[in-house]
């Protein structure tokens, strides 16, 4: 006679505690060889993000992209904003109907507030930043401020008096 094992899908708990020892915190990170890094969530007073959309931040010549998972959500949940050099996402995915008679044998979709903020190395054109959101994706293109070229100035030398 064969058994069959029938394995149980890891809780929300296991799996945070799981990423918290797989992953290197945020502060740490430093993709592109400098500092570049997402900014710990500032997060609201009166809510406090239950989930973080997983996100891919990329420099492409004059501007960066930012791509964000955000599954289920509208343009109408996502609200997006740029102050003093930070650009903070933040949006609700509320939870569909719940049948009370319902028994979940996995639950693994996040539900609520998330936040995410992003601090750039370099000056932002914040009046042309720019976002889209298709099936599911959110492309967010913030372009670098164009920085002018300074000119080679000649510096005459004098006598001291």
């Amino acid at each position: 006679m064969t058994s069959i094992k029938i394995q149980r899908a890891p809780t929300k708990f296991e799996r945070e505690i799981d990423r918290f020892l797989t992953e290197p915190p945020a502060l740490f990170q430093f993709p592109f060889g400098r500092f570049f890094s997402p900014v710990f969530s500032f997060m609201s007073p009166t809510k406090a993000p239950t989930w973080a959309p997983l996100v891919e931040m990329t420099e492409i010549n004059d501007k960066y992209m930012i791509s964000a998972e955000v599954p289920g959500l509208k343009k109408e949940d996502i609200k997006i904003e740029f102050v003093d050099g930070l650009l903070t996402v933040s949006g609700e995915k509320n939870e569909e109907e719940k049948h009370e008679d319902a028994r979940f044998f996995t639950f693994e979709r996040a539900y609520g507030y998330f936040e995410r903020a992003f601090a750039f190395p370099t000056e932002i054109n914040a009046d042309k930043i720019a976002a889209t959101v298709t099936d599911g994706v959110l492309k967010i293109e913030v372009p670098k401020a164009a920085v002018p070229k300074m000119e080679a100035k000649k510096i005459p030398v004098t006598e001291a008096k």
